[in-house]
Formats: structure tokens, sequence, C-alpha cells
């Protein structure tokens, strides 16, 4: 859609161009001295005007803006950085005019860098320029959100800034109409609405023709042909294309984009051997097209778009690699969870509140690491070294436990063991979204979750077996333990080995050829947004849009209400001595794990994704229900079956909105932020959890599991609708 994208940008050039004769230099605007096709020159009538004006001035800042301007467009990005940031310098004293146009431009500046979380300052551009009635900058601004926003809010800005455009009585604004006209029907026709699109493109056209600029009224002639040749009107539009090239007076006979519409209305028609020289003749005039050299200068090695991607399409092989080593580790830790809770209160006589506590300060302490590794993650550029590190530590824990001689060592064991989780967590999430395409993030989280608990699943079974003698002799818990080594070497080497990442930020979610990375949530810029370099501040949170803090806060409840997993073990182990009983918790859990996550993950990139998040408090509220009454340990494994339904709905959506609404830049710290938040409400609720099980009853721990779910779901129905996963 390489022009229809120049063709917005072409009209919004028009509309800018257009405004010069309305621009009367005692404005301060200085759009008389541009020309966007020229930008050189510009710059030579900018630079002898700022002799003008003394530094340190309104006008002296805001020329500064207009030639950093030009060196964007000829793509010396250093230099218009330079430049922003000695406006940046005095904004302190600046009045609004001058904070809107360097916000533009900053942004502008890192749009066609391809670094589109940043280019979100439009946002910030958009809300000033309206307080201060600076109409004609909120509507650049809005219309440059919706080149930057995600698809689903692009509609959304562009309807703002038409709604503004044709209520300001500010006249140069009006010229912002054909611009609008020609985005909203290219969102439309993005999204199959042909009728509508060609609705939109007739008015911009109409508007064009209005207001007197030929160029504009070519590429929306142009936009109206290809729109027909989408409805299945291919004769009609093929001779507007043909009107276009053998018109004089509109210079199409050299237009590149009109050849290639000549071509592949032909082409439709069956008519291939008339359509090559026109697609020869299109090759010939884009091969050097400046505009589709900056995209490629943007994003150097990206595969070429081949629309919203297939939902059966192969996921990325690190994908899988880190799917497998998922596998392995967690056949290893849940060998060992599964036995531990009943190990540590029937043999160790810990408390179950002591285990509350245990259990929720090991998971809290991997969540407050998964910030510190999330963010240097995202600060390195690198995921796999601190994979290694995470992953290698797990590894060096698990000959911890058998060797232990006391709950001392054990405790140990299982903290170090959680930090190494912390460690991995974020990183290893956010490799996941850096190279899997935005339509298949869902099912990339959902297959490696699948993964990742087929060996939750094979841990404990294996742990079972152990017990039972189905190897020979039986094998002692101890002994049990020494076999959660092998899994763990396994899973760093493969690590080691297999697992690649993207070279660099640019390349990221360009694994496949369904396109490159998406384009994040637009927010305003953190102060010091426009210094560039790769390091992170804290605050950077503010970075972060509000959908990205709502899925935060939809984790930290949702976690509240699901107290650890210990809890399921000591419930099925209470009605028989067995060992064996806990170890079977885990495995009937993750079984149903493993078989909803992939599921879920696919329907999420699909769906709005509050329908699963409630249907998965819907079984948690059952499972609390089963385990509450439960009176055999049958029936409570049903309870841990509707348990693992219930992470299957939850975890794959949960991961993929976190990378959804993040900064492709920030996701390391994204994830990081998402799982303290979640780690801290899971300490509360582990203690809680123990209190109540200690010292109220265990069918008292699930009731009041169950009544949080039910307020959850009552606080569900205030959340918009997302929909993770959207191109």
């Amino acid at each position: 859609m390489a022009a229809a994208a120049l063709a917005a940008c072409a009209l919004a050039a028009c509309a800018s161009r257009e405004s010069v004769t309305a621009a009367a230099s005692t404005d301060q605007d200085f759009e008389q001295l541009w020309d966007y096709g020229k930008p050189a020159e510009s710059e030579a009538r900018f630079l002898a005007e700022l002799a003008r004006h003394p530094p340190r001035t309104e006008a002296h800042a805001q020329l500064l803006t207009q030639i950093a301007r030009t060196h964007s467009l000829r793509r010396d990005f250093d230099r218009a950085h330079q430049l922003l940031d000695e406006v940046e310098a005095g904004l302190a004293a600046a009045g609004p005019k001058v904070r809107v146009r360097y916000e533009l431009e900053r942004g502008r500046a890192f749009n066609s860098a391809g670094d589109k979380a940043r280019a979100a300052l439009f946002a910030a551009a958009w809300e000033r320029a309206g307080a201060a009635g600076l109409d004609y900058y909120a509507i650049d601004a809005a219309h440059m959100m919706a080149i930057v926003a995600p698809p689903a809010g692009q509609h959304a800005w562009n309807l703002q800034a038409l709604a503004l455009t044709e209520r300001t009585p500010d006249p140069r604004a009006k010229k912002w109409l054909v611009a609008l006209y020609n985005n909203i029907g290219w969102t439309y026709h993005d999204a199959k609405d042909y009728a509508a699109a060609l609705d939109m493109f007739q008015k911009a056209l109409a508007a064009a023709e209005t207001r007197g600029r030929p160029e504009a009224v070519r590429i929306a002639q142009w936009t109206v042909a290809r729109c027909l040749r989408s409805l299945g009107r291919v004769e009609e539009a093929l001779q507007h294309q043909l009107a276009l090239r053998d018109d004089p007076a509109t210079a199409s006979a050299n237009d590149g984009y009109v050849h290639e519409e000549i071509g592949e209305s032909l082409l439709a028609l069956g008519r291939a051997a008339e359509a090559r020289p026109s697609f020869a003749r299109a090759h010939v005039l884009l091969k050097d097209d400046g505009y589709l050299q900056g995209q490629r200068a943007a994003a150097p090695g990206a595969a070429p778009r081949t629309g919203r991607g297939s939902l059966m399409a192969p996921l990325p092989r690190t994908v899988w690699a880190l799917g497998l080593v998922s596998l392995l580790m967690d056949f290893s830790s849940e060998l060992i969870h599964g036995l531990l809770p009943v190990y540590l209160t029937a043999t160790l006589g810990v408390s179950v509140v002591a285990l509350g506590w245990i259990e929720g300060v090991a998971e809290a302490t991997a969540s407050i690491v998964k910030v510190f590794s999330g963010t240097l993650s995202d600060a390195l550029g690198k995921r796999k070294p601190l994979l290694l590190l995470g992953y290698g530590l797990a590894a060096l824990t698990k000959p911890l436990f058998p060797l232990a001689g006391g709950a001392g060592l054990v405790f140990a064991a299982r903290f170090l063991d959680r930090i190494g989780k912390g460690i991995r967590g974020a990183p290893r999430d956010a490799l996941v979204a850096d190279v899997t395409p935005p339509a298949q993030r869902g099912a990339a989280y959902g297959m490696r979750q699948s993964l990742d608990t087929v060996g939750a699943v094979l841990g404990p079974l294996a742990a079972m077996a152990l017990l039972a003698g189905v190897f020979g002799a039986a094998f002692d818990v101890r002994a049990a333990l020494w076999f959660a080594v092998v899994p763990a070497l396994a899973a760093w080497l493969l690590l080691l080995v297999v697992v690649r990442e993207p070279a660099s930020a640019a390349a990221r979610g360009q694994e496949t050829a369904s396109g490159p990375a998406p384009i994040a949530a637009p927010m305003p810029q953190p102060a010091g947004a426009g210094q560039r370099g790769a390091g992170l501040r804290w605050s950077d949170a503010r970075a972060f849009a509000a959908d990205y803090w709502v899925v935060v806060a939809l984790g930290a409840v949702f976690t509240l209400a699901r107290f650890s997993e210990a809890f399921l073990v000591l419930r099925v182990s209470a009605f028989d001595a067995s060992p064996l009983w806990g170890p079977a918790a885990i495995a009937v859990m993750s079984i149903v794990y493993a078989l909803a996550s992939y599921p879920a993950g696919l329907l999420a990139d699909r769906v709005d994704a509050r329908g699963l998040l409630a249907a998965g408090l819907a079984v948690l509220i059952a499972a609390d229900a089963v385990l509450a009454v439960a009176a055999t340990p049958w029936m409570a494994l049903g309870g841990a079956a509707l348990w693992g339904l219930h992470m299957g709905l939850t975890q794959g959506v949960l991961a993929a909105m976190v990378a959804g609404t993040a900064p492709a830049v920030l996701r390391g710290s994204a994830f990081g932020i998402f799982n303290l938040m979640s780690g801290v409400m899971l300490l509360v609720a582990s203690v809680l959890a123990g209190v109540l099980w200690q010292h109220v009853s265990p069918a008292a721990t699930f009731v009041a599991g169950g009544a949080l779910c039910c307020v959850t779901l009552l606080g569900l129905l205030w959340v918009r609708p997302l929909r993770p996963g959207q191109q």
C-alpha cells in the first residue's frame, strides 16, 4: 500500500503548501518559505530569515524547527535532532506555538526515521494546540497521530481532526479537508469497506476541485480509481487511470503509481500481456522513488508486507526454541514443586501460613527482578544474555534441593530459583514479541506457554513414576529430586545453541514475512525524550499509554484472586497421606493448561480480549467452588483441572495485551512492570490464603478466592474493548 501512504503524505503536503498565501510574515509562521519538494532550497530561505531574528526569540525558535524539518525530509536525522535540541533548551520560556511546533517536528523526525514509538509526541502537540486555540497545528498533530497510531486508533484520530476542521473558523485550517477525507477513506479501504472509502475519496476530490489545487486533484482522481478497482469496477478504474496517464495537464505520464495501477487493472481483466509494459514503466519510474527509498531506509531488511497474515502461518523458529527451553525447565521445576508443599509441611513441620509467605515472597522476588531484567534488556538491546543468566541460575539451584539437610537450604534454593525465573521472564516474553508479527502474537505466546506447560505435565508425572517405582525400585523424595538436574541443564544448552534474537531494534518483528513490528500505542513522550540515548530512566514509565496500565491493573487483580498453586497441592493431598497426590494435582492442572493455552492465544488475535478474560474468571469461580466443597481427592483434582483451564484462558491473553499496548523499544520494561504488580498481589494473595487456611478452614481459602473473582468480573464490565495482536 505504498502508493496509498504516499497519496496521504502528498495531500498533506498540498494542505501545507496551500497555506503559503494565507500566512503573512507578520503571523510568524514562516510557511511562505516552504517548498516541500525542495527542502534544501527551503532551508536556504529559512536560514536567510533566521539571520533577521535574534536568538531566544519566538521567531528564532520557530525557524529552527522548520530548518530541522528540512533535514528530516533529507533523512539527515542527526542534524534535525541537534537543531531541535537547541529549541528544547529554551522551551521553558517559550509560548505554546513554539512548543507545539517543536513537538510536531521532533515527532516527524522520529517518524521519518521509523521510530514510531517516540513519534507519539504528536499527542502532546494535539493537546497543547487545542488548549491554545491553534487549530491549524492541532489538526496537523491529529493528522500525524493518525499516521503513527496503531490501526485500531487511526480512524478515531482522523475523525477528531475532521471534526475540528469542519468547525474551526480558521480558513487556513480548512485546507486540511482534502487530506483528512483521503486518510479516512484509506482507513475504510483497509477495513475492506470499499463503498464507504469511495464516498470519502469522492469528497476529497470535490474538496480538491473546490480549492483549485491541480496536484491534489490529480492525486484524488488516482485514489478514486484505485478504490473502484477494489470494488470490482475494474474496467471503470482502468479508464480513469488511462485518462490520467494521457492528460497532459496532469503530468501523470511520468507517474509510476498511475502506470502500476494500469498494470494491475489490466492483469485483473486477464490482459497480462498488455499489463507487462505498464509494470515495466512503473518499475523504471519508481525504482528511485524517494518515498519508497525512505521506507527501505527506515526499516532495513524488512520483509515486504503481505497483508494481515494468516491464522495458520508458521511461527518463528525462535518462538519454538524458547518453547522447548521452557518445556525442559518446567519439567525440572514442576518435578520439584509437586513434592515441596507436602514435604515442607508434613516432613519439615512448616506451618501453612509460613508456606504462604515462602511462596508469596519467592514469586514477588521473581517479579521484582523481572523489572530490572526487562529494563536492562531494553537498555542493552539484547535479550539472550539475560536469558542465559536466568536459566543458568535456575539450573544451578536444582541440585540444592536433594542436597538439603534441612528447611533452610530448601528455602534458599527456592528463593534463588525464583530469582532466575525473574531474570529470564521479561526478556523472554519481550523476545517473543520482537520476532513475531503482530497478527500472530497471541498464537506465539499461547504456543510457548503450551510447550511450557507440557513440561509442567511431564515433570510431576515423572515424579509420580519415580515414587511409584514404575522404573524399577521406588525412589524416595530426595532421590527423585536428583532427576530434575538433567532437563534443567539441557534447557540451558538448547538456549545457548539454538535461540537467536534480532540484531537490532530495527529488525524486531521481522523474523517472518508477515511484516515489520507494529506501531506502539501512542502517548506523549516523557520529559527528556528528545535525548536519543539508549539508556532508560524510571520516568520512561510515563511513556506507556493508558491501555497498558489497564492491562497491568487487570493482571494485578486477577493474581489477587488466584493464590499460589501450592494450596492446590495441599488441598488434593489433604484426603490421602500418599505423596503421589501432590504431583497429580500439578499434572492435571498443567494438562488442561497446555491444551487451553494455544487455542486461547489464537482466539486472542481475533476477538475482544475482555471475553476471554471474563470466561477465565468464570472458570476460576467454578474451580474455587469445587475446591471449597471437595470431599475426596478425585473431586479436588476436578477443581485443579478447572484451575488449569482458567490459566490457559488468561495467561497468554494478558501477555499478548502487554506486547500490543507497549512501545517496541520498552517491551522488556513493560513486561517487568506487569510482573512486578502481579507478584506483589501474589504475595498478598498467598499470605491471605495461608492465614485463612490455618485460622479458619481450607474451604475458606477458596471461598475468599471466588469472592474476589466475582468483584473482578464486575470490574471488567467497565473496561473498554481491548484487542491484542491487531495490525
